[in-house]
């Protein structure tokens, strides 16, 4: 969805820059950039339930606490993000953040590590994954190494399903074959022989005619009508 203009927000008790809105004609309702309330300097609360969200100016609010807080994360762009990972803490500092090595999940061995990086290449053959090891295409990839590879390669179903339409061997055989003798022809060109060819015909004494209607002009003769007839055992038209 693109917006097709911009506008300017009916709330005078905002900032100008927290008022500057884009009209996107695919929405139905009416939506708050929170990220541009917070550049714009204003803190936006959330109450718990159906009471509502409250947004003040940074210079009005005092935020008291008695506790640690439940979740604690970082902004990046204009989203907010949360560590996943069941009570792990990350610092908020922007320059520590910039990049980042997120993990999906972690596997209880090599082998079953070696399994799954195997199912996300496409379950390629192992000759053909040791050889772009080697050749250096899999640098920075956890535990694939081709002592790994070798050990613990897994004999799926889908790299054989994948592999049998391949071209029978000896097909096209690069061995090299006698040479086929030449054969002379000049002395039987031209030559005369006294053959005979037989042909039979089966007689069928039919003939089919197709008479057209009177043309509108008379032939040199003076004849309106043509005839055209088909002789089947002599295969001739009359």
């Amino acid at each position: 969805m693109r917006a097709s203009t911009q506008a300017v927000l009916p709330m005078s008790q905002l900032r100008p820059a927290a008022r500057e809105a884009d009209i996107i004609p695919q929405l139905k309702n009416s939506l708050v950039s929170i990220s541009k309330l917070a550049d714009s300097s204003y803190v936006t609360i959330f109450q718990p339930g159906n009471k509502g969200v409250a947004v003040y100016d940074e210079n009005d609010v005092k935020i008291t606490v008695s506790g640690e807080a439940v979740l604690q994360g970082w902004r990046e762009g204009n989203l907010w993000r949360v560590p996943l990972e069941d009570g792990s803490t990350v610092p908020i500092n922007e320059d520590k953040l910039t990049e980042a090595a997120n993990n999906v999940f972690e596997l209880p061995s090599i082998r079953e590590s070696i399994r799954y990086l195997h199912a996300s290449l496409g379950f390629p053959v192992k000759s053909t994954w040791l050889k772009a090891i080697r050749a250096g295409n899999f640098a920075g990839w956890p535990l694939v190494t081709v002592e790994n590879v070798h050990k613990y390669f897994p004999e799926s179903n889908e790299t054989q399903m994948g592999h049998l339409n391949q071209q029978r061997q000896g097909v096209r055989s690069t061995k090299s074959r006698e040479p086929l003798m030449d054969i002379d022809t000049s002395v039987t060109m031209g030559k005369k022989e006294k053959d005979v060819y037989i042909k039979v015909f089966d007689m069928k004494n039919q003939i089919y005619s197709d008479q057209t209607g009177a043309f509108p002009i008379r032939s040199r003769g003076g004849h309106r009508y043509l005839m055209v007839m088909l002789e089947i055992d002599s295969n001739a038209i009359l």
